[in-house]
């Protein structure tokens, strides 16, 4: 997924005067699936545009974060502190 595409969904969505009050996406957004990151498809400036035409609107957008992708590190941490 990319802001282009989110931007267009959230346009159809207008178009057909469906109600949106909350853009929720799964965690292509983020870098390698890594929590808090943004892959290549959602650049920074464009996505911050997204999100303030969402707010503008009065809509939330709402990015999955999967508490299970912190442990991927979990066994170098426990290494570097040994």
């Amino acid at each position: 997924m990319t802001v282009g595409y989110a931007n267009e969904v959230v346009t159809n969505y207008s178009r057909a005067r469906i109600p949106l009050e909350t853009f929720i996406v799964d965690n292509q957004y983020a870098d390698g699936y890594m929590d808090f990151t943004l892959s290549e498809g959602y650049p920074l400036k464009e996505f911050r545009a997204f999100v303030d035409k969402l707010h503008a609107r009065g809509q939330r957008w709402v990015g999955i974060v999967r508490s299970s992708l912190s442990c991927m590190f979990a066994e170098m941490i426990v290494d570097a502190v040994d």
